[in-house]
């Protein structure tokens, strides 16, 4: 296959790292970058090129994380129709991170100008560049949706990132049609956060007592008392089937299973704040016994870092190493071991550091907790990297693209288990498969308390996508 010469105003880890992301992981061609003579990209083969603005990687070269270098606000947007090039798009318009609109685009036989900086532009959403440099957090230290380019710039439900290489793809097939590309397979992955592996109110009369007012106060009856009440007692002589949380594992297990899936079920390993992690220690033989069960039944287990892990090692570190200690002893062995951190903590880059640092193989935390969508601008995986040390991270970061909790619940998007939120989940899991992408979907074990939840999953899991 013919080697594609990438030639470029200046050479950087950075760009090193962005085209082996565009190139190599998503495109799968052979390339060389090369020193250039102007300020622009060019991508050469044959006598044929095509050329890119370099706005990001100019603007970074003095600004390196500085509120400068962010994009200028409001975007300006870019039809695609009247170039004839027809990539695959969740809309014909889309807008420009960073780029020229200034500068028609020129599609000929031989040169293709796109006025999209499609490096710069692609390395801004996958390195999460803006929360390195952006001071907002929300009350658990989060950087929020609201602060997020994609959000006020209302792109967060577009993998932004997969349409600009589309955009490229269709430009570098135009003046060279027998490229081929690499072949990617729609995927559907299921996790689950085992926040709460047990009813709590299932535990003690005291939290029972608080459950039943609870709801007689919601239902404005006392309908399900009885219900309540003969949960606790089952439990109370050992048969967890009738606990809520504990037969939500087995039942989101069963309904992957009819649908093909594989899930992925991430434990809390470290008590790290009394009100905010699992009280339920992963040592009891309950929860080794559910371990047991779940790799027995050919699903995946992974860790789900305390609400103190994200930016403190030692905690981390003890997590993890008391994961792999039980696993070991349990005899369970995996390829692969991945997971989320618990509220969605996370901090750029040093979160991605420690689950390097522990050789962990994947995270899927980056979603916004109060807004569905794709945070990073794309529903492929992709190796991370490092904005303070500057270099490319084995650790793949998986994004996830739905929580559950985040599209129900009333503080946050408020959808509920109607017709809207069904409608929503199912557009995202179109558009990934859309891009040959993975549809990511977290669902807890603590949300099938109802029979409308149990619906909408199983709904989800199993709607077909056009193809």
């Amino acid at each position: 296959m013919a080697t594609l010469r990438i030639l470029a105003p200046d050479t950087s880890a950075e760009l090193d790292w962005i085209c082996s992301v565009i190139f190599t992981d998503y495109l799968g061609l052979s390339y060389a970058i090369e020193p250039a003579t102007d300020n622009n990209f060019h991508l050469c083969l044959d006598q044929r090129q095509i050329e890119l603005p370099n706005i990001f990687f100019a603007l970074t070269s003095d600004r390196w994380l500085r509120p400068s270098s962010l994009p200028a606000t409001p975007l300006v947007t870019w039809d695609s129709r009247p170039t004839g090039l027809s990539p695959t798009l969740v809309e014909p318009t889309i807008p420009v991170i960073y780029g020229r609109t200034d500068q028609p685009s020129t599609v000929t036989d031989d040169y293709i100008y796109l006025p999209i900086d499609v490096f710069g532009s692609a390395f801004f959403m996958l390195s999460r560049y803006e929360e390195a440099v952006s001071l907002v957090r929300d009350e658990h230290d989060r950087f929020p949706a609201k602060a997020s380019l994609a959000c006020s710039a209302g792109f967060i439900d577009r993998p932004i990132v997969d349409e600009y290489i589309a955009i490229l793809w269709s430009a570098l097939t135009r003046l060279w049609p027998n490229l081929e590309r690499k072949q990617h397979r729609a995927r559907t992955l299921i996790s689950c956060d085992i926040d709460s592996p047990f009813d709590p109110a299932c535990a003690s009369l005291y939290r029972l007592g608080k459950r039943v007012l609870a709801r007689s106060w919601r239902d404005k009856s006392l309908d399900r008392l009885p219900m309540t009440v003969r949960d606790y007692l089952a439990v109370k002589h050992g048969d967890y089937s009738s606990d809520p949380y504990r037969s939500g594992i087995d039942w989101i297990m069963d309904a992957n299973e009819r649908a093909g899936n594989q899930v992925a079920f991430y434990f809390i390993c470290e008590q790290t704040d009394e009100k905010r992690d699992t009280s339920v220690n992963v040592d009891e033989p309950r929860m080794r016994a559910m371990m047991r069960s779940v790799h027995a039944r050919g699903h995946e287990i992974g860790i789900h870092p305390g609400y103190d892990t994200y930016k403190n090692p030692a905690k981390f570190a003890q997590s993890v190493s008391k994961l792999r200690r039980i696993m070991e002893e349990e005899g369970i062995k995996q390829d692969v071991l991945g997971g989320r951190q618990h509220y969605l903590r996370w901090e750029t880059p040093t979160t991605a550091q420690l689950w390097e640092a522990n050789g962990l193989t994947y995270d899927t935390t980056l979603s916004y907790a109060e807004r569905a969508g794709f945070r990073c601008g794309t529903c492929h995986e992709y190796h991370m990297y490092d904005l303070i040390n500057r270099k490319r991270l084995n650790l793949l970061q998986r994004p996830l693209v739905v929580m559950e909790s985040t599209v129900i619940d009333m503080q946050c998007m408020g959808l509920g288990y109607g017709d809207a939120a069904r409608e929503l989940i199912y557009r995202y899991k179109r558009i990934c498969h859309q891009f040959d992408g993975d549809f990511t979907l977290l669902w807890h074990n603590s949300y099938f308390e109802n029979r409308a939840a149990k619906e909408m999953c199983s709904d989800v899991i199993n709607a077909q996508v056009p193809a």
